[in-house]
């Protein structure tokens, strides 16, 4: 029985590696291919499963003894760790502290992936059967944004996305910062000595494919950090510049070679029912790539653009939101919820003018150091860029001094080049994008930052108290088991909400509104699905429905400016003036170059009965538009009402210039005069209310009926009175008018 001992032991940490390798493949093509309209946020998909399995990935491999083993790169692991406390605190203060977990736990997945890759990477055999999965995902998605381009959809995009090759990723953003790492890493393999010619074949595939897939994204930014890769990994050959001309003279020898040959079997190969062959297919593709690649290196005057403009308005704002926070920011994932907040009025200006109708959110910096500054304070920023730098001095050293004296060697300095290029092109990527919030780039670039750190020979294992082993071993299971429940939470939650929005589309409310229900019961801290559950029931006529989850979406983002509107227009039906005045006070704070927010100012102040303060919210929503009758004629009421008939008259007077067959104007500047006692004026405008606005009738009848009166014009006064109240039976005011030209007939 003891000698069994030792070989159950075996068979037990076999298992544990067998798991660990298979929930690596799974989670690295579920988090890269997860694409399904059944979500309304794939990005969010992605993320709430990235987070889930890798999580799991560390509480598993914790188990094994010999993953305990911490070589010189352990270092890394102590600023991620700096990194994670830093967000963990931010968390907690953060406005929806919910949220902040749900990214915190995203980021301690970076600490579980290279964890796993540090130990997987012992295993020669082992890390070759990961990079060859890598290797084969690409070729996947690449295959299907290439089909996509050429407008073979497989996935189910929406139409928006016809012709454009976003494969699973998302949109074509998302596919530059995944290529980021991939194109390197294939490169690497193809050029190594440590692989064999079938690993190199594959090699040579994925990187061909991704090439032609990051040419028809038309990324600026993804040529740019692929540049930056292979001039960090040029620098690191200087050394041995002969070797690697050679190398590279017998590749661009081969190419040559074997294309000839290719296109000896590609015009062999029939389609289209014979009209075409496939070598006809990959030269219409090459020929777009390579105008492709001309529009993105050849701009004319390098012009900044909408995307360019827009970054720089966003920077602008989070830097003014950068310099506000103090030690723990805003929270993680909270960005885009407190960035309205430090927006000028200038910005706002410009923020608009380029967006237009696009209803588009800064919901990302645009640049990732900028971003944790502001999520996490100084610190997090700190932190992430001494990690980022720490990992790229460490893939460094591994790739220029890796020993020759072990059978491992080769294949860990081809792993340190290809770390390197991957940190350096997703460090560079970071400096005017959001990759490193992309699940599917943290998934690749941890992992295979573990896998070329966890090659190396000098390695020690560190003895750990079975009492701390069973606590870190409880720990790891409950933050991943809370993983766990907050990605099938998101996952299902995200769903309902797809359904919702559909249901809102085919004008279902009642439909709606339930799957909204759903949807905030398994995720409650989802600003968006209050919000639009609060407005569905608004749309529907249900006030008082509406405005618990609108105030819900406030508390979770309180500058979200539709929903402040939303939010007061239901307290005004619900006749709660004060409260109306209060949100649309805060949507006005929010963007003070709406129109809208004004009028509803307006409104909220008149219902209050304030008019002096409405006529002031009037004027401003006029300093927008100031030839919009409406707005004039609105405003004159509250004129009115506040005792400034005078006025009202004269902005009447402008709001019937610009929209003469206004009948209701026409019919209140009759009333204004009527009070006047300018009878003549106010006889002229109420006739022609009455022959332009039938829906108001009784008002303009009986308003004329008593000009008419006080002009001694009893005859047309009877008449009118008469046709008005046949035409207006429930009419009161009418009818006491009417007797009384006929008390007053009779009494003559």
């Amino acid at each position: 029985m003891i000698g069994q001992q030792p070989k159950q032991t075996a068979a037990h940490h076999y298992h544990i590696d067998t798991v660990v390798e298979l929930l690596v493949i799974l989670t690295l093509g579920a988090v890269t291919l997860l694409y399904s309209p059944v979500f309304a946020d794939n990005f969010l998909a992605k993320s709430a499963v990235a987070s889930g399995l890798s999580l799991w990935l560390g509480a598993v491999l914790w188990l094994h003894p010999e993953a305990r083993k911490v070589g010189r790169s352990g270092v890394i692991y102590a600023f991620l760790s700096l990194f994670l406390l830093q967000a963990l605190g931010s968390a907690y203060f953060a406005r929806n502290p919910f949220r902040g977990i749900e990214v915190w736990l995203g980021y301690l997945g970076w600490l579980a992936l290279l964890f796993v890759g540090s130990y997987l990477a012992r295993d020669p055999a082992r890390l070759r059967r990961i990079l060859r999965a890598i290797q084969l995902i690409s070729i996947l998605v690449a295959i299907l944004g290439i089909l996509q381009y050429r407008g073979i959809d497989l996935v189910g995009l929406p139409p928006r996305y016809l012709k454009i090759p976003v494969a699973t990723l998302g949109n074509t953003n998302f596919v530059a910062h995944y290529l980021d790492l991939i194109l390197p890493l294939s490169a690497a393999l193809l050029l190594a000595r440590a692989t064999s010619w079938g690993d190199r074949l594959l090699a040579a595939v994925a990187l061909a494919a991704c090439s032609t897939l990051l040419f028809l994204t038309d990324s600026f930014g993804g040529v740019v950090s692929i540049a930056a890769a292979v001039v960090v990994i040029a620098v690191s050959f200087v050394h041995r510049p002969r070797t690697w001309l050679r190398r590279s003279g017998v590749l661009v020898l081969c190419v040559v070679l074997l294309s000839a040959v290719a296109e000896v079997c590609l015009r062999s190969i029939p389609i289209d029912d014979g009209r075409r062959t496939a070598d006809d297919l990959v030269s219409d593709v090459a020929e777009e790539s390579w105008a492709t690649v001309v529009g993105v290196l050849d701009r004319p005057g390098r012009v900044p653009g909408y995307s360019s403009s827009m970054r720089i308005l966003i920077w602008q704002d989070g830097w003014r939101l950068a310099k506000g926070q103090g030690w723990f920011g805003v929270g993680p994932g909270h960005w885009g919820t407190e960035l309205p907040k430090y927006r000028t009025s200038a910005s706002h200006r410009d923020w608009r003018g380029l967006i237009y109708a696009r209803h588009n959110q800064a919901f990302y910096a645009h640049q990732e150091f900028l971003q944790e500054w502001g999520e996490t304070g100084l610190p997090g920023a700190l932190c992430l860029v001494a990690l980022l730098g720490t990992t790229f001095i460490l893939c460094w050293r591994v790739a220029r001094s890796a020993g020759t004296s072990s059978c491992v060697a080769p294949l860990q300095r081809t792993m340190g080049f290809a770390a390197l290029a991957a940190v350096t092109a997703a460090s560079t990527h970071a400096l005017f994008s959001f990759n490193l919030r992309d699940p599917v780039v943290t998934t690749h670039l941890w992992l295979i930052v573990g896998l070329a750190l966890g090659a190396e020979g000098a390695q020690r294992r560190y003895a750990v108290p079975a009492v701390v082993k069973h606590v870190v071993t409880v720990v790891l299971v409950c933050l991943a088991s809370l993983g766990t429940w907050l990605s099938v939470s998101t996952l299902i939650s995200d769903a309902h909400f797809a359904r919702g929005l559909g249901y809102v589309h085919l004008r279902q409310g009642n439909r709606a509104v339930l799957e909204f229900g759903e949807a905030i019961a398994w995720r409650g801290h989802e600003y968006l699905t209050s919000h639009w559950l609060g407005k569905v029931h608004l749309e529907m006529g249900r006030p008082r429905q509406a405005l618990p989850p609108l105030q819900h979406s406030l508390q979770l983002h309180a500058h979200n400016d539709a929903a402040l509107r939303l939010a007061a227009r239901a307290a005004i039906e619900l006749e709660q003036p004060e409260l109306a005045v209060d949100l649309a006070r805060q949507a006005v704070a929010v963007d003070p170059l709406a129109p809208d927010d004004y009028q509803l100012l307006a409104l909220a102040q008149r219902a209050g009965g304030r008019y002096e303060d409405a006529v002031a919210a009037w004027r401003q929503a006029v300093a927008f538009h100031p030839e919009d009758a409406e707005l004039l004629a609105a405003m004159a009421q509250d004129l009115h009402a506040a005792g400034q008939t005078l006025d009202a008259v004269f902005v009447l007077q402008q709001a019937l210039t610009l929209k003469p067959q206004d009948g209701r104007s026409h019919g209140n500047l009759g009333a204004f005069y009527l009070q006047l006692r300018r009878l003549p004026e106010a006889e002229s405008h109420l006739r022609q209310a009455l022959q332009l606005d039938r829906a108001n009738g009784a008002q303009w009848s009986a308003n004329l009926v008593q000009t008419l009166m006080l002009q001694e014009q009893w005859t047309q006064a009877l008449k009118w009175a008469q046709s008005g109240l046949s035409a207006h039976p429930e009419d009161e005011r009418l009818r006491h008018l009417l007797r009384t030209l006929e008390d007053r007939q009779e009494i003559r």
